[in-house]
């Protein structure tokens, strides 16, 4: 079977050299915390990771029951088989590479390789196979996807991962639990898996259905845990910031109280929407400069970048409409300020 670049089971002794909070150098209280961080998550994910199997099964019976060819229909077929022989490491293999980076949380704070094509470090970048690439793409999207779903709660997350590693507030794609890592959790557990990549690439669009957008109660349960550790338990949640070496955004006005509606409540809301809008149109200009760049290859279907690129556009339409619904605008010539 034809498979992608991290197609191949890795060896037994790949998780040997992985490290876990047992042996991690850490002290005695954020260890505590993050042990319970990984009890609670290892549920949540390993739920998670196999109603996402669930799911790719069920899409790969309605791709063979639609092949149009006998070679499509085998293709799915050995998917499956392939699937059905290997599910049962996936979910061990996540929640390994899970606790290798809770693990590592006093250690640099690496991004996974995908996340640095949606920062300024793409120059940075060395080239990848084409296979890895449209992989990266992929886990891109979802993680951005997600961030920008659960962006307040992440944003508390970072605030109190700063404080177990003695650091500065991480960054979404910094965090160990945050959906980047997620995303490069899943990649490395599912190269146990010999299939080809665009089955893997459902895989990873079928996790973003079925885990991704529930897992705001997770991320809410870990800011929960923390409390209960006294870990900033009494941390407001405000503007979710820019990333660290970005200038920041200009104050907005500060809204009118609505009726009943504290004015912290407001602005925590409104800091919500502006954080969002900003992350969509960051997400746009991301995918914009990937179909540019992959315009020059003839071997490239650039049909694809362009209906994600209007996947997000739509919703960033959505979200400003729905900004203009809440908070009006103001008209000043031909510029119109959303507060």
């Amino acid at each position: 079977m034809s498979t992608s670049g991290s197609g191949r089971a890795p060896r037994s002794s790949e998780h040997e050299a992985l490290p876990n909070l047992k042996q991690a150098p850490l002290p005695a209280r954020p260890r505590a915390v993050l042990e319970a961080m990984l009890s609670v998550a290892s549920v949540a994910l390993e739920q998670g990771v196999t109603a996402t199997l669930n799911e790719l099964e069920q899409q790969l019976f309605k791709l063979a029951e639609q092949a149009k060819s006998n070679e499509h229909q085998n293709r799915c077929f050995e998917t499956l088989r392939e699937i059905r022989r290997g599910r049962a490491d996936v979910a061990p293999r996540f929640v390994i590479r899970l606790e290798a980076a809770l693990a590592s949380l006093d250690g640099s704070h690496d991004v996974p390789g995908f996340a640095r094509m949606s920062r300024s470090e793409r120059q940075d970048l060395s080239l990848i196979e084409p296979e890895e690439f449209e992989e990266s793409l992929a886990l891109q999207e979802v993680a951005s996807k997600a961030e920008i779903r659960h962006s307040q709660m992440l944003f508390a997350l970072g605030q109190r991962f700063g404080v177990l590693a003695g650091a500065p507030a991480l960054e979404p794609d910094e965090l160990p639990v945050g959906p980047h890592r997620l995303c490069e959790c899943l990649r490395h557990a599912a190269a146990c898996l010999d299939i080809q990549l665009e089955h893997r690439v459902l895989l990873f669009r079928a996790f973003d259905r079925i885990c991704m957008a529930q897992f705001g109660r997770l991320y809410e349960q870990l800011n929960e845990l923390c409390i209960e550790h006294r870990v900033l338990p009494n941390l407001q949640l405000q503007t979710p910031r820019g990333r660290r070496g970005e200038s920041a955004p200009a104050p907005a006005a500060e809204p009118a109280s609505r009726s009943g509606t504290r004015p912290e409540t407001a602005r925590a809301e409104l800091g919500t929407k502006q954080g969002e809008h900003q992350a969509l149109v960051g997400r746009l200009a991301s995918l914009d400069a990937d179909a540019r760049r992959r315009r020059d290859r003839a071997d490239d279907d650039e049909a694809s970048l362009h209906e994600r690129i209007k996947t997000v556009e739509r919703e960033l339409l959505v979200e400003t409409v729905a900004a203009l619904a809440a908070n009006g605008c103001t008209v000043t010539g031909r510029k119109v300020t959303i507060p």
